[in-house]
Order: C-alpha cells, then structure tokens, then sequence
C-alpha cells in the first residue's frame, strides 16, 4: 500500500511484497525490507519467545518468515506482549 500525503510518502507491506520507488534518472530506492527468521534481530525475538529457527530459516521446523498478520498459534506464548512473540505483525517505521 502507498499513499501519498502532502509531501510524504507512506507506505507498508506485509508478507512477502516489497516496496521500491523509482526516482529522476532512474535511481531506485528500497522502502521496504524482508524479515527473515535468520536474521539476528528477528532470531533473537523468535528463540526469546520459546521458538527456534532451523538450518533451512524455518521458524520451528515450519513456517519460513518472521512476521505476519495472521499465523495464530505462533502469537500464543502467554506473559510476551504482541511486538515479543515468535511471529510478530509489529511494523518496521523508517522515518
């Protein structure tokens, strides 16, 4: 999703989409990022939540990304706010 508002550019994604504007000559510019379980910083929320990730990048020998909307039974683990558990829908905010 993008929308423009005044003189910003807000966009999101989710999933596996990715965001790229293209400027004057061609430059191209990412606005979005993948989240990966290997990663260290979405690793480290997924082994702190209970979780593992295995040699393939799978979250628990399954699910092979690191944030999503929907994915329940990963949000469960009790006592662990929304943005902490295994599989998160917290957004990245680039500013």
């Amino acid at each position: 999703m993008a929308v423009i508002v005044g003189r910003t550019l807000v966009v999101a994604n989710a999933g596996d989409s990715r965001a790229v504007v293209c400027r004057a000559g061609g430059l191209t510019e990412p606005l979005s990022f993948d989240h990966k379980p290997l990663q260290n910083r979405e690793m480290n929320r997924i082994t702190n939540a209970g979780g593992f990730v295995n040699q393939f990048g799978r979250v628990n020998g399954n699910l092979n990304l690191s944030r999503s909307i929907g994915d329940l039974k990963y949000k469960q683990v009790p006592g662990i706010p929304p943005p902490e558990q295994m599989i998160t829908a917290e957004p990245d905010i680039l500013r």
